[in-house]
């Protein structure tokens, strides 16, 4: 993923309120938590990890 995809992750979490600690681009361990923390609202594995699949549902 590139810088651009992952701040695009990180405010597509956000707005649906997960918070990722800010879009930097940077996936710490607040983004990682977001990360989880949506998948497990969807019903996916919770790997923590970023992925352009993962920023294809956020839509």
């Amino acid at each position: 993923m590139t810088i651009d995809d992952r701040r695009k992750l990180q405010e597509r979490l956000t707005a649906r309120g997960f918070d990722t600690g800010g879009s930097d681009g940077v996936i710490g361990p607040k983004s990682r938590d977001a990360i989880r923390d949506y998948q497990r609202s969807v019903g996916l594995s919770m790997t923590g990890e970023p992925s352009l699949e993962l920023l294809r549902r956020l839509g």
